[in-house]
């Protein structure tokens, strides 16, 4: 008598909204925007408080024309993480192409303020790491610690490449739009 395989572990809601923003991602990538809206709303459904696949998912209606079903998705996200500079920017995006140029100025703006914040958090970060650094090894040459530097040191790295890789997404997201970036700037040195 053979026995069957153990049956596959339970896939979590919020592991199947990932595989399903991954082939939205994929989707996007290769012009088949319908179908990485239908992967985005999927991911959407499997974790609804994050914001990523709803300001992707506004990005690829915009693709097809969808303005008013994107200005709701960017809009959902903006809510949903309202620190997060690229939700402000695809906000920024959704007014643009449906010609309202006061909403677009004021979201881009706001998605420049949150990025210039992330910046100079990381830089106080940055500081603050250097600092606890030199306090742990002067700790560690007079009490030892349950942790090996070792893995500290790999920890902190981990944490500030994280850190650094949602900055650059949001930074990369900025200077895809050269265009709407200067006409911000201009608006701000007048």
């Amino acid at each position: 008598m053979t026995s069957s395989p153990p049956p596959p572990p339970p896939v979590s809601l919020e592991a199947a909204a990932e595989v399903a923003r991954a082939l939205g991602n994929a989707a996007f990538s290769r012009g088949a925007w319908s179908v990485a809206v239908d992967h985005y709303e999927a991911a959407a459904l499997g974790n609804p408080k994050d914001a990523r696949p709803r300001a992707n998912a506004a990005a690829a209606l915009l693709k097809i024309g969808r303005t008013r079903e994107a200005r709701a998705q960017a809009a959902r996200a903006v809510e949903l993480q309202p620190s997060w500079p690229k939700a402000h920017w695809r906000c920024a995006e959704v007014c643009e192409a449906s010609g309202d140029a006061a909403g677009a100025a004021r979201a881009f703006e706001r998605a420049v303020e949150l990025m210039e914040e992330a910046t100079q958090g990381r830089e106080k970060e940055n500081a603050t790491t250097a600092k606890m650094a030199k306090t742990t090894s002067r700790k560690e040459e007079t009490s030892p610690c349950s942790f090996p530097k070792e893995r500290r040191v790999a920890a902190a790295a981990r944490l500030r490449a994280e850190r650094e890789s949602r900055v650059e997404e949001a930074a990369s997201a900025l200077d895809s739009r050269p265009r709407a970036r200067e006409q911000m700037l201009v608006r701000e040195r007048k």
